[in-house]
């Protein structure tokens, strides 16, 4: 949104804030920064780690002679456990995303 148009939102309907704009404006922008920084976005890199582990896990379960199964049904859902009691739902999005085959 354009500055004037901001500052006459402000003058006609928020007559009260119309001179905190600029402090309301930079704590809003503060809060936002600080609210991104704790999201669990994924990125480019992100995805590079996940394919990275992925390719970790399977040499490990192939280094063990186990079965190829193990590592969809237990080492995948082992994580996913672990982390749904600690951390909560947010994260359980990367671990489905992991393909141990």
């Amino acid at each position: 949104m354009k500055p004037s148009v901001l500052k006459r939102h402000f003058e006609t309907n928020h007559d009260q804030y119309k001179d905190k704009l600029i402090d309301f404006s930079e704590n809003k922008l503060k809060d936002l920064n600080q609210s991104r920084k704790v999201t669990l976005g994924l990125t480019a890199s992100d995805n590079q780690k996940i394919l990275e582990t992925s390719y970790r896990v399977s040499l490990l379960i192939a280094k063990c002679s186990a079965a190829e199964t193990i590592g969809e049904i237990l080492i995948k859902n082992a994580p996913k456990i672990m982390q749904e009691v600690l951390i909560g739902d947010r994260v359980k999005q990367t671990f489905d995303r992991f393909s141990l085959k």
